[in-house]
């Protein structure tokens, strides 16, 4: 199985200060809350 929270702190940790832009479509707030959260702190909007 696999553990997509380390796979994320991969990713995260790989940026190096650099915050990428990101579009992300979401659709809705109650399910996508917590992709928001993370990604508000390390990308441009």
């Amino acid at each position: 199985m696999r553990d997509y929270q380390k796979e994320l702190d991969g990713v995260t940790a790989n940026l190096r200060g650099r915050r990428p832009r990101l579009l992300l479509h979401s659709c809705c707030g109650p399910c996508s809350s917590y992709c928001l959260a993370l990604t508000v702190k390390r990308a441009k909007g």
